[in-house]
Order: C-alpha cells, then structure tokens, then sequence
C-alpha cells in the first residue's frame, strides 16, 4: 500500500504466531497467506481492522507504522476470530508495556537506570542550544535561483534581475513589486529578499522546483493576454498582484470537493510533483491537512516525513499545513521523525515552528522524545539530543505561560476585590461588574490555554 517502505527490527510476538497458526491449520480450504508472508510487523504500533476497500470481502488488514497486509479468510466467523485473536494480543502487549513503564518511572525493574539516565539527560539538555540551519551565502543562492525557468525577470512586472522572493509560492519578484506583495499578508505571500536575507538549504532545494514560470502557470493560466504595458506604473503593479494573488482572477477553475482536492494533494506528494502540489493547495487551500483514509489518516506533510523529503515538507509548511495533526495511532510529523531517525526532517520541522509537538502524545502516551529513544537509526544520538533540546524548550515556554496566567489572575482578582470594597463604600456596583467581565475573559482564556498547550 506504501509507494516507499521502511523496515524496523520488530516482530510479530510469539503468542500472537502461535495463536494464527491454530487458527489458520483449523481449516484445510483456508486462504490465509500468514506462514507465506514474512514481513515484520511491531505488534504495539500495529491497529486491525476488517478490510471494506478495494474489493475485498471477508478480509482483515494489519497495518503498522511501515507497512500493512490484507489477508483473507473464508468465513464471517473465521474473520471474527482472527480479529479478537490480534486485539487481544496487543491489548495484552499492551498492558504488560504499561506496567513495565511505571516501573522503569518509579526507578525500580530493569529500566529504572535507563529511567534515571534519560531524566538526567533531559536536565543536561537545559544548557544546551539548539544549532540553527546552515545558511547560503546571498551570491550562490541569487546565480542558483536565475537559473530557473522565467526567474530572470520579475513574476509580475517583468522588470529585469529581480532579486526578492516569495518563499510560500516560489517566485522571485523585484523592489518594487515586493511592497505590494507584503500589503497582501504572510497568509498569502512571504516576501524575502535574496540579498538582505539569507535562505537554509531546505528553503534554496524549494524555490529551485518552482520558478516563475511555473507560478504563472498556475495563477495567469486563464489569462487571455501576456502582454505588460509599455510603462509599469504603481496602480498597474497593485491592481495585476491583487487580481492574481488575492481574488485569482486568472486561475482555470477547478471544482471539486474537499477530498478529491486532498487526494489530488497527496497524490503529487507522493509522487514528487511539486507544481502540480503547489497547484492543488492554490485551488484548494483547505487540502494541505487533509487527512487520507488509504494511507492510516496521514496527511501530506506526514506522508513527507514518513518517505524523508524534504523539499514536500518546506512546500506543505510554508503553505498552511499544520504540523501537530495526527494519524490513527496518534503519531505526528515529529513521532514519525524519532522512529524513523530522520534528522533533516525533524531540523527543518523544528527550524520552521514544528517544536510544540514534542508535546503530544500518542495513544500509548509517549512523545516524539519517547519514540526516538526506542528506535536506534544512524543518527540516532544527534535526534535524541535535539529532541531534549526542544522538549525542554517547550516545557519552559508552558511553565512560563501558566505563570504568566496565574499572575494576571492574581491580579485580577486583587483589582476585583479592591472594586468590591469602592462599590461598598460608595454604595455602586457599576465597576465591580467590569471587573468580573475581566475575570470571566481570564478564566476563558486559561480554559482554552489548558485545552489545547500546542
């Protein structure tokens, strides 16, 4: 089901084999192919289900973090027992994974020494700073970017050597067009100038697979005429990027529902086709975090993180996607980074915002940082040691915030109180009612701080 797999040194737990080959031998008629496929499944990642899709019929499907199978049986009641078979073996794993956990937490069992180190290791990271992308010098950058198609000359006026950027839609635009891309909002275009600013690598490997030629391809496609007038004045500079950006006045219209857009979306990530993503997200802004049912509820940018590009991940973040969304086991782009040891993903993710999610958890309860000291990959350690980096980032920005929060509360009920003891002795009520007004935003606002930390 997957267009690029990846393999961890997990396996199928003994109870669980055991418990398939009774049931597959209980029948001589029966099509199941588990003794036949020999693929490693990590049993606590794995969720089953019984297969709708594609045609199948009294099927079920096995999918984990890397890959998943359809097998099929040749009755309702032997489909039903495979699938109690599974989930009660995992809920099994389960619960023994939980009790180990809290005694590793409580530093007894043979993980209270890895328990303690990893605390200790955390704390060390308090004194650490994370190392910022490497930059590219402003010379290599503008000759790399000139030599895209239609990036000698501005997007929008024609103007020659432009030597601004839009780094969201992946254009170069000159001085004075980019003012009027600015009045446009970052909602729409980041301007960046080539030569005040400098890029990280991730940014350069972009803007190199769009250009301006293919920006006009998409927003001038339904234009009757290329034609610039003979003198680019500053209403014609408005009036051309408002109508283009803006309203999408020239854009071929393409309508289709929601789904059909994000799968169009995912489709193009899938197959490296930037343009055409960049495309999708342009007629269809709310496709980037769409979430796809055939690929265990990833989005695009997921999906990015899950096959290691990132050229996807910098076009679906600089474009809306939202990088806490998760897929049915929970895992989000930063999960996907730890068990996978994708280094250049989790820098960029980081570098471009992505840190809160260190603080989500999974359905097991276990964040990014849980997940990338489980899984030994080539970078291992250089994973671990960012993702304490940003974990203790993250937790101090909380600390600090609730902080924040109690004291304004502190304060507010204070000035509540002083207003109570003026309206009694004036006998009023008027400013003791704005003071509650004030108290009852609070309340809101520390409600919704709690709900939702990211």
């Amino acid at each position: 089901h997957h267009h690029k797999k990846r393999s961890k040194n997990s396996t199928l737990t003994k109870a669980l084999s055991a418990q398939l080959q009774k049931l597959s031998s209980g029948s001589s008629s029966s099509m199941l192919t588990w003794k036949e496929y020999h693929d490693e499944f990590p049993l606590l990642l794995c969720t089953v289900k019984e297969a709708r899709h594609a045609g199948h019929n009294l099927a079920f499907e096995i999918i984990s973090p890397t890959k998943s199978v359809v097998l099929q049986t040749t009755s309702r009641d032997e489909l039903h027992s495979w699938l109690t078979v599974i989930q009660n073996n995992i809920s099994s794993q389960l619960n023994k994974q939980h009790s180990r956990q809290s005694m590793v937490e409580m530093g007894t069992g043979p993980g209270g020494e890895a328990a303690r180190n990893a605390r200790a290791s955390v704390a060390a990271a308090a004194n650490k700073k994370q190392k910022p992308l490497e930059k590219v010098q402003p010379d290599e950058a503008l000759r790399v970017l000139r030599e895209v198609p239609g990036n000698k000359e501005c997007v929008d006026c024609g103007a020659a050597d432009p030597d601004w950027m839009s780094i969201n839609l992946g254009c170069l635009v000159c001085l004075d067009c980019s003012g009027h891309h600015r009045q446009l909002g970052v909602h729409i275009s980041k301007v960046r100038s080539l030569t005040l600013d400098r890029m990280d690598r991730y940014s350069l490997a972009y803007m190199r697979t769009i250009g301006n030629q293919v920006c006009n391809g998409i927003f001038m496609e339904a234009s009757k005429s290329s034609r610039r007038p003979d003198v680019v004045t500053a209403e014609y500079r408005k009036m051309i990027i408002t109508a283009k950006y803006e309203l999408k006045s020239y854009l071929v219209s393409q309508p289709m529902s929601d789904a059909d857009a994000g799968r169009r979306l995912f489709d193009a990530i899938v197959a490296q086709d930037y343009p055409l993503a960049l495309r999708c997200m342009i007629h269809n802004p709310t496709a980037v975090n769409w979430q796809s049912p055939e690929q265990e509820q990833r989005t695009a940018l997921v999906h990015a993180v899950y096959v290691g590009d990132t050229v996807a991940i910098e076009l679906l973040l600089q474009n809306g996607a939202k990088p806490d969304v998760a897929d049915i086991r929970g895992w989000n782009c930063l999960h996907y980074s730890a068990y996978y040891g994708a280094m250049d993903c989790l820098e960029l993710l980081v570098a471009r915002g992505a840190g809160g999610c260190i603080l989500l958890t999974d359905a097991n309860e276990e964040n990014a940082l849980d997940i990338s000291r489980r899984f030994e990959g080539p970078r291992a350690a250089e994973v671990v040691e960012l993702l304490e980096i940003i974990y203790v980032r993250e937790e101090k920005k909380v600390r600090d915030q609730q902080q924040r929060l109690q004291m304004e509360q502190r304060r507010q009920a204070d000035m509540l109180k002083h207003q109570q003891q003026q309206d009694l002795a004036s006998g009023g009520s008027g400013g003791g009612q704005q003071a509650d007004g004030n108290m009852s935003k609070l309340k809101q606002k520390w409600a919704a701080f709690r709900k939702n930390r990211f």
